[in-house]
C-alpha cells in the first residue's frame, strides 16, 4: 500500500487542477463562475468537503464543482495506491478578497487565495495553497470549451 506522504501530492494535484482552465462547468471556467457568483451573493468563501461531495453555500454550481472533485480526490488517491479510509477530512477552501500581500498580475481581476487540505487517518494535515487573481465569468469575452461532458 501507499504511503500518506503522498496525500501532499494530491493536494497539490487538486489545487492544480482547481485553479486551472479545465476546471470547467458547462464548457466555462468554474473559477470564473465562483467569482461571479461570490460577487452576486456577497459570498467571500467557498467550501468544497471533498469526501461528501458538498458545498457551502449550497447553490448548483458549488455542488457541481463538489462532486467533480469528491471524484477527482478519490481517484487521485487510488492512484497513490492508498484506500480512500486513509482521508478523514479534505476539504478545498476558495476565498475572495484582498489576501493582504501584494499579488502579480499572472492575469487581470482580484485576489483569490485557494487551499486544498486533506487530514489523513493519523490526523496529519496536507496542504497546498496558492494566492493568483480571477476575474468574474464574462461569456462575451470567454471562449466556451467545445468538449464538455457538462452538456
Amino acid at each position: 500500500m501507499g504511503r500518506r506522504i503522498q496525500l501532499n501530492h494530491v493536494a497539490g494535484a487538486l489545487l492544480g487542477s482547481f485553479i486551472g482552465r479545465n476546471n470547467d462547468v458547462n464548457g466555462y471556467w468554474a473559477l470564473g463562475q465562483l467569482r461571479s457568483l461570490a460577487d452576486l451573493a456577497g459570498v467571500p468563501e467557498f467550501r468544497f468537503n471533498l469526501l461528501s461531495g458538498e458545498a457551502q453555500p449550497n447553490d448548483p454550481l458549488t455542488e457541481r464543482v463538489a462532486r467533480n472533485y469528491a471524484e477527482a480526490l478519490s481517484w487521485h488517491v487510488a492512484k497513490c495506491d492508498l484506500p480512500m479510509d486513509r482521508v478523514r477530512d479534505a476539504e478545498i477552501v476558495l476565498r475572495f478578497g484582498d489576501a493582504g500581500q501584494e499579488i502579480p498580475y499572472f492575469t487581470y481581476g482580484e485576489p483569490f487565495q485557494c487551499t486544498v487540505s486533506i487530514v489523513d487517518d493519523h490526523g496529519k494535515a496536507h496542504k497546498r495553497g496558492i494566492i493568483r487573481r480571477c476575474a468574474p465569468h464574462n461569456s462575451k469575452r470567454e471562449q466556451r470549451r467545445a468538449t464538455s461532458d457538462d452538456d
